[in-house]
């Protein structure tokens, strides 16, 4: 993962989600393709693959729309051959300032013809909903943990006011490096980047009772992902644990995470 220079504040991002119905280890050297290929990208600020059990996702943000849609255009064909080799993607999410989103459904749906993405917009209300930080160390880099909480949101009055608390919150907190609330109809998503585990359960164990309160009528927590390095993330299981967390491993190169998932499918199948 990559985090480059301190502006802008809102980024532009594509995440597809791939499910491997075999462990062709075809896919390996085409996820590490992609990988290289995102390196040399305009305009790219955060990258990465992480997986979880048979689920990869792969993770990229950027300075600007244009440069999304020309990374996206430029690693399509990629993709299209990790699916022919077995990895099937299964859902894909664009997000994007509303004055931009027009131009990224247009650049993105004729290629898309088989899916139907979600696309998710940071519009004006929601501008004060975002911060980023300097970036952080290289050293700090590998220790880097992602937050992705999903929500359906049944009240948006009662439930800004918990929003505004929970990026306050975060914006207090020195190891929260960026945060960014984006919607989609009734869908609210943020995006929250950690220089490390400890910083992460730091945030968790001050926003938990805030989440409970969004949960108690105005939203739905549908999901709650964490990515990261499994030394880090092992590190907020306890203070994660009531908010149910699906866990999305970063691991050493793509050939290890197909190994990894791989040998994981070999023993459920023993043991079942």
């Amino acid at each position: 993962m990559k985090l480059r220079n301190p502006v802008p504040s809102v980024l532009s991002s594509f995440h597809p989600s791939f499910r491997l119905t075999s462990f062709n280890p075809g896919v390996a050297p085409l996820m590490q393709d992609i990988l290289d290929r995102a390196a040399l990208q305009s305009g790219i600020d955060d990258f990465g693959w992480t997986r979880s059990g048979d689920r990869l996702r792969w993770r990229s943000t950027f300075d600007d729309s244009e440069s999304m849609l020309a990374a996206f255009q430029d690693m399509q064909g990629m993709m299209n051959n990790m699916m022919q080799l077995g990895a099937e993607m299964d859902k894909i999410d664009f997000l994007a300032p509303s004055s931009s989103l027009a131009r990224v459904r247009e650049g993105s749906e004729n290629i898309l013809s088989d899916f139907k993405p979600d696309y998710f917009e940071t519009d004006e209300e929601y501008l004060t909903g975002y911060f980023r930080k300097p970036p952080v160390t290289s050293a700090s880099r590998e220790s880097q943990c992602t937050l992705t909480p999903n929500y359906t949101i049944n009240d948006w009055e009662k439930a800004r006011p918990i929003m505004q608390k929970i990026i306050d919150a975060a914006s207090n907190e020195p190891g929260c490096t960026y945060f960014g609330w984006s919607k989609s109809g009734n869908k609210l998503n943020s995006r929250e980047v950690f220089t490390d585990g400890k910083s992460l359960k730091s945030h968790i164990e001050k926003v938990t009772p805030m989440i409970e309160e969004l949960k108690a009528g105005p939203a739905v927590l549908d999901k709650f992902d964490v990515h990261g390095p499994e030394n880090e993330i092992k590190q907020i299981e306890e203070a994660a644990s009531a908010l149910r967390p699906e866990y999305f491993k970063s691991e050493g190169s793509p050939k290890e995470a197909l190994e990894s998932a791989a040998g994981e499918q070999a023993i459920e199948e023993k043991t079942a």
